[in-house]
């Protein structure tokens, strides 16, 4: 994904990134909201699909690879474990600029679904698969992460309160 910079890269390229977190006011998050019950998906994916959008256009392409971080706990046996199992995900799109907001985001909930039925494999074992096989495995530049922290979150006549420790 060769996107613009506002400096040139550097000489020797590194695995040195930046994150950049912001909040999204609460009457976006809130239509936000609206338009993932409407589409009958989590908030993920229309956050995921607009920032595909974005990175198409800053990138001056229609093929966009995206990481994305997964749990890698679906089998019951791994519930009781202790350790981190998060997996990365990569999956490519196809951003035809034709598309509308609504078709697009029906495209990314059946990439994603589809990405998150094919976790159990560890990304650093598909990779090696792939390379042994005389394929390459997609680059990823960029992971997207929905690390949305809410401190109350009320459904059904039920609200649930994050509690700090010990507490």
């Amino acid at each position: 994904l060769a996107l613009p910079g506002d400096r040139p890269p550097p000489a020797r390229a590194s695995a040195r990134g930046r994150v950049h977190a912001f909040p999204i006011p609460a009457p976006l998050g809130e239509r936000i909201g609206e338009l993932a019950r409407a589409s009958d998906t989590t908030v993920f994916a229309p956050l995921f699909a607009a920032w595909q959008l974005l990175l198409a256009r800053w990138a001056g392409c229609d093929d966009v690879v995206i990481g994305t971080l997964v749990a890698g706990r679906e089998r019951g046996e791994l519930e009781g474990l202790v350790g981190c199992f998060i997996n990365l995900a990569t999956l490519r799109f196809d951003c035809d600029p034709a598309r509308s907001y609504r078709d697009w985001l029906v495209e990314t909930r059946r990439v994603v679904v589809a990405a998150e039925a094919r976790t159990d494999i560890p990304h650093d074992q598909l990779a090696e698969e792939l390379r042994a096989c005389g394929a390459a495995m997609p680059e990823v530049a960029v992971i997207f992460s929905d690390s949305s922290r809410r401190d109350r979150l009320s459904f059904g006549g039920l609200t649930l309160t994050r509690m700090a420790r010990g507490e």
